[in-house]
């Protein structure tokens, strides 16, 4: 089978090693939370060697669950530049999804190229499988048994000598005829990895619990044992989070314990479970709209949403990959989403990428050029040497984040605060400005 090409991830590798020198306050480039960026002594073997799950974990990061093989629209949108952008933005996972229940050559091949151009820039893919055959079309446990044996055994022979920075999520979610049924579902994890394993002897396989991947039910996942190279994939907000302050999944700015526990409370089941099994897991799924529920979240409050639920996995050491990679990226002309009324926009991607810094945008929308600020105190000849001196137009503003304007140099004036994210900033001119982390959560 083919493989890309060696020196394309020692590259790869060094680029990464070079990125985490730079500029602490001021950046012109993407920056991450340091707790998910490959670290300068990783353990990765380039040659194609065993990736243990701690490493594997450790240099996963933040990526997308992407359509490109789930459906016909995208598959037939895909070319590389996608993954170039993707990387080039900083994020380094993909979680392709794949839908077809009987995958034939030349669907075999399209996956392929998807998966070459990812190990090709640094993106490390994973292959989830949707698995609607097993729930809603096998009529007996024999049946969705074999055909998801028979799937990954398929797709395992397809895979056999790539890059292990591969990985193979057995299912996207568990939900139909098995939703509840961990007993079929646990039995069937054995026979599926022991078919993969088959061509696949050290390959990292991850396995969600039931009820579509819910951390609560982690407790009665049981994944094969005596393999060292397998973890665990749960999910949480799939779908974004929701304006009804009944509902477990509630968020309204982020100002009340109930809505960070919302989110602060599954993670901690999850680190739990994970410190009772020595198992390692990942965040399959996350949006920060509730894009197909009425999309009732803005730019500003996804903004703060996407902040706060970021920065709670990095702290849990928890890598994800957000729902989905099409609400960010516009893939028929290869550029991101700005701002539109169905998508989340390049100050939600920014601060995906960095919770910790400000970005500032030379147009209003979010457009033209941009940089990140860290916080602290920027004068006149600060913006001046950055080339936004009297030339910001809009603003991404962290949650838990304040930035202070001021009309005069050496902060002086009446000065604004801002507090969330603006489009416009409505002739706010200013030549100095503070960016203050509040820390109060």
């Amino acid at each position: 089978m083919k493989t890309k090409p060696f020196y394309s991830q020692i590259l790869f590798c060094v680029l990464l090693l070079l990125s985490a020198c730079s500029n602490e306050g001021i950046e012109n480039s993407k920056a991450s939370t340091p707790e998910l960026n490959v670290k300068a002594n990783s353990t990765i073997n380039l040659t194609g060697g065993a990736i243990t799950p701690s490493d594997y974990i450790q240099n996963l990061g933040r990526g997308f669950d992407v359509t490109w093989s789930e459906f016909t629209k995208y598959m037939n949108l895909y070319n590389e530049q996608d993954v170039i952008d993707f990387s080039n933005a900083g994020f380094t996972n993909v979680r392709i999804r794949i839908g077809e229940a009987n995958p034939d050559a030349a669907f075999f091949a399209r996956l392929k190229t998807q998966v070459d151009d990812c190990l090709a820039h640094g993106i490390y893919p994973i292959i989830a499988y949707q698995g609607a055959y097993i729930e809603d079309i096998a009529s007996t446990d024999e049946e969705a048994r074999q055909h998801l044996v028979t799937w990954w055994r398929n797709m395992a022979q397809e895979f056999q000598g790539y890059s292990n920075m591969l990985a193979f999520n057995i299912l996207v979610e568990i939900s139909g005829t098995y939703k509840l049924n961990y007993t079929a579902i646990n039995s069937f994890y054995v026979d599926v990895l022991a078919a993969i394993r088959e061509t696949n002897p050290d390959r990292i396989v991850i396995f969600p619990p039931v009820k579509i991947s819910d951390p609560t039910y982690l407790q009665y996942l049981e994944i094969p044992a005596n393999d060292p190279y397998t973890m665990a994939e749960w999910h949480f907000y799939a779908a974004g989070p929701t304006t009804d302050p009944t509902n477990k999944k509630y968020w309204n700015d982020g100002s009340t314990a109930t809505e960070r526990e919302n989110i602060t409370g599954p993670i901690q089941t999850a680190v739990q479970w994970m410190q009772a099994t020595g198992y390692k897991t990942w965040v399959g799924a996350w949006m920060s709209g509730n894009y197909n529920k009425g999309n009732d979240f803005s730019i500003p409050e996804q903004v703060a949403f996407a902040t706060f639920m970021t920065r709670e996995l990095a702290k849990a050491n928890i890598p994800w990959s957000i729902n989905a990679g099409n609400k960010y990226y516009d893939y028929e002309t290869n550029s991101w989403f700005a701002t539109t009324t169905d998508a989340a926009g390049i100050p939600v991607r920014d601060v995906l990428l960095d919770t910790e810094k400000i970005a500032i945008y030379q147009n209003q929308g979010y457009e033209g050029a941009s940089y990140r600020l860290a916080p602290g105190n920027y004068d006149q000849t600060d913006l001046q040497a950055i080339g936004f001196y009297q030339s910001v137009n809009s603003i991404m503003v962290p949650f838990d984040f304040e930035v202070e304007l001021y009309p005069k140099p050496n902060f002086k004036g009446k000065k604004t605060t801002l507090t969330a994210t603006q489009d416009n900033m409505n002739g706010i001119s200013f030549k100095s400005m503070k960016v203050i982390a509040l820390n109060n959560y």
